[in-house]
């Protein structure tokens, strides 16, 4: 998959993003601003910083793929033709710091300076992907069927002399009674010595909710799934005819394969 718009930045070497629209039911697609993932990498001599990012235009919040408490927070309000991006990066030890608050399509400005500029220009590649968001086009699934699509998105920074890591994410998209399901791969889970995997780990995401379910699928045992509202560590988990149909189709499609190391 190619990587999207290539910035020079007075203080990073490249910053290269990326905006994949994820497939939606008939009816969903429609709306202007197109859900999906953005991606956003900053390179620099000694620093390589990378940002995965859930969007879906039914609430505006975005959903990080893989949780770090460097990321900030986006937030995405669509209006018309246009929408506003709102950019915050979190401190837990002292106020919170405004990094960018814009209006798309109209002409795309820098956002404030905050004097940090590596993180200036992580913001600046944001504000580039939810840009490309806006006119974006995304495949439509079948009606009330059924359907898998295995959507890999990859971005690696340009001209690089060196092997970076693996940044793919794997995602499954099920259709069915006319909403979109999506479901993310998380990190695996291991065993204690750390060398061998023993459960796939899925965050499921629906249209409209602030919070993904958790999805976790053993190599060697039944899926156990966790609604919005439980949690692993004081719910038990639903299992076998009472995980909803989009949730076992997703299971079905993920536990044969094994996670990514």
């Amino acid at each position: 998959m190619d990587i999207g718009p290539v910035r020079t930045h007075p203080h990073a070497e490249a910053v290269s993003t990326q905006f994949t629209p994820w497939p939606m039911v008939p009816g969903a697609s429609g709306q202007l601003l197109a859900a999906g993932l953005i991606s956003v990498a900053v390179v620099e001599t000694s620093s390589f910083r990378t940002i995965h990012a859930w969007f879906d235009p039914a609430t505006g919040i975005t959903v990080p793929v893989r949780r770090g408490h460097a990321d900030p927070q986006i937030l995405i309000q669509p209006d018309g033709d246009q929408a506003r991006v709102t950019i915050t990066q979190i401190r837990f030890d002292q106020d919170d710091d405004l990094l960018a608050d814009v209006w798309l399509p109209r002409d795309l400005p820098l956002p404030s300076p905050t004097g940090q500029p590596f993180l200036e220009a992580t913001t600046l590649g944001i504000v580039d992907a939810v840009a490309s968001a806006l006119s974006a086009d995304h495949a439509v699934l079948g009606d009330e069927v059924v359907a898998m699509s295995s959507d890999v998105a990859q971005l690696l920074p340009p001209n690089t002399e060196h092997p970076w890591p693996d940044l793919s994410v794997n995602s499954w998209h099920i259709a069915l009674d006319g909403r979109t399901t999506r479901a993310v791969e998380a990190s695996a889970l291991f065993d204690a010595d750390i060398e061998h995997v023993r459960a796939r780990v899925l965050t499921v995401h629906r249209g409209g909710a602030r919070e993904p379910d958790l999805l976790v699928c053993p190599l060697d045992g039944p899926a156990r799934y966790w609604p919005l509202g439980t949690h692993p560590h004081l719910d038990a988990p639903r299992t076998g005819k009472d995980l909803p149909p989009d949730v076992t189709a997703i299971a079905t499609a993920a536990a044969p394969q094994a996670p990514r190391a």
